[in-house]
């Protein structure tokens, strides 16, 4: 379970930061927030204990990889006891 974790003016700084553009390295953001690249560290290690920051993401645009076409197909199970099934045949796609 997340510990609680509370939040201060440098830790709202460095997230506002990394939703920013999650990619800024930590000695970027510790010169832009004169603090040391290994407080920034610990703070943002801190917040992922206490499940504050839970991951980074990549936006992709399907198109630019060539993908024209996006669809979404639904599955109806007879039970519950088929997903596992299911799943497998789905991931061997």
């Amino acid at each position: 379970m997340a510990e609680t974790y509370q939040l201060d003016a440098l830790d709202r700084a460095i997230l506002q930061a990394l939703m920013a553009n999650a990619r800024t390295a930590y000695a970027e953001l510790a010169k832009q927030l004169n603090v040391s690249p290994g407080t920034v560290h610990v703070r943002v290690e801190k917040m992922k204990q206490a499940g504050i920051i839970t991951g980074a993401r990549v936006d992709v645009i399907p198109k630019q990889l060539g993908y024209d076409v996006c669809c979404f197909i639904g599955i109806i199970l007879k039970s519950a006891k088929d997903y596992p099934s299911a799943l497998k045949k789905l991931e061997a796609l």
